[in-house]
This record gives C-alpha cells, sequence and structure tokens, in this order.
C-alpha cells in the first residue's frame, strides 16, 4: 500500500460546515468518563484539535489510500457502538470503496476503564497483522466484532482461535502476545486520539481535499451516506 498523496481536488463548502450540516442526531457512543449517550452534545464536524496522523503503509486501511474521502476510525474491540459501526463502514466501503471513493484506516482507542480487555484485544490484532498481513488483521477484526453481544465483554479465549482462521498460527500469535511486543502500536494510537479531542469510541476523522472534520460516535448508515454524497458533490 502507498502512503496517502495530496490530492488537488478542492471543496466549495469547508469540510467542517459539510460533515455538521449532514449529521443528524440519535448517534451513540462510549466516554472515557464511562456514560452512554446521545452524541449530538459532542461537537460534530469541528476539526480536530490537532492535525491527524497522515495515512502510511503502517496504517490498516480498506480500499484506496488515494481515494477522495478517507474515513480514520479510532475505535475499541470490547464497545458495543464500534461494534454496530464497524457493520456500517464495511457497508460503506462495501458501496463506495470499488470505485475509489471512500477508504476506511482503523486506529486503536481503547477505554479500558470500561472495557478491561480491549487493549489486550488490539494487541492480538497487532500480532495477527504483523505474522499474516494486512488481510489477515481485517479478518481478525470482523470475526471479533463480529462474536460482539451486547455490554457482554469479549471472551479473550476466543482470540487464538481467531487468529488462526485469520492465517496466523496460534504457536506463533501466543508467542507474540507474550512477548507483548505490539503494545507500543496500540498505546500509540490511543495517545493520538486523545491528542486529536477524541472523547469516546467510535471516533472518526474525515479526510478530503485537504481538510480534516471530525465525526464523533456510532453515526448510522444513512447519517455516512449522506455525508460521503455531500463531500463528493462538491469535489
Amino acid at each position: 500500500m502507498e502512503p496517502q498523496q495530496s490530492r488537488t481536488n478542492t471543496l466549495l463548502i469547508p469540510l467542517s460546515i459539510i460533515v455538521a450540516g449532514a449529521m443528524v442526531a440519535g448517534t451513540f457512543f462510549y466516554t472515557r468518563s464511562g456514560e452512554s449517550g446521545q452524541q449530538a452534545a459532542a461537537p460534530q464536524g469541528e476539526q480536530p484539535t490537532q492535525e491527524v496522523r497522515p495515512v502510511s503503509e503502517d496504517d490498516h486501511i480498506r480500499g484506496n489510500p488515494n481515494a477522495d474521502i478517507v474515513i480514520i476510525e479510532y475505535s475499541d474491540f470490547d464497545c458495543p457502538f464500534c461494534a454496530q459501526f464497524h457493520e456500517t463502514m464495511k457497508t460503506i466501503v462495501d458501496e463506495y470503496g470499488r470505485e475509489g471513493q471512500v477508504a476506511w484506516v482503523y486506529r486503536h482507542f481503547p477505554i479500558e476503564e470500561l472495557h478491561p480487555n480491549a487493549t489486550r484485544i488490539a494487541m492480538g490484532s497487532e500480532c495477527v497483522a504483523e505474522l499474516a498481513g494486512a488481510d489477515a488483521f481485517w479478518t481478525f477484526t470482523d470475526a471479533v466484532y463480529a462474536s460482539k453481544e451486547g455490554n457482554e465483554p469479549f471472551d479473550l479465549t476466543l482470540m487464538s482461535d481467531f487468529a488462526e482462521e485469520a492465517g496466523a498460527g496460534r504457536d506463533a500469535f501466543n508467542e507474540c502476545m507474550g512477548s507483548g511486543r505490539t503494545r507500543a502500536l496500540v498505546e500509540a494510537d490511543f495517545e493520538e486520539a486523545v491528542a486529536i479531542g477524541a472523547r469516546g469510541t467510535p471516533h472518526n476523522i474525515i479526510i478530503a481535499a485537504g481538510q480534516q472534520a471530525a465525526v464523533p460516535g456510532a453515526q448510522p448508515l444513512d447519517s455516512m451516506r449522506r455525508i460521503i454524497d455531500t463531500i463528493l458533490e462538491q469535489l
């Protein structure tokens, strides 16, 4: 995968205004304080408090990294709203990714105060990526979210099974987990999420025409379609 390149397209309307205008109420999320509720109280369409790290070959990405629209998701594997949004983003990439309009980047934001297992799962996903590659990371990630049942914590004993099914050898996976060597990758993503102003999960950053805008929460599919369609109309 090649790093994201700057595009010459420009937006007639600032991205933050496009996103804020396209979003609707009714979004749900998990906050670091442990509260859940409507995301309408959080800033929608605002620019991140600092520039988000550019997408590179080190990222986990579905779609063309040079797509018109790149959606960076900071997510928690044990968050039920993240599981809902994961299905939304799979549909978005299926609908818009085929023609290179949208790319999806996954970064980690495990909120251990709510989900003590979240960091371990994220470390497991990085072990799978290290051992079996990019496609295996997504296979593992899809399996974890598909197994999510409401607010019940993820069963860590399933990780080795999911890793093996994704193509990572069970023994090699267990060795990687035991070494703890992927923790630094997860912690770097977490620290970045905090630095850009993420308050809960999922927290999303949309990048288009060199501009960035925050889209907090598990936006419904129709809301994401509306945001994307509006941006594409302005390019």
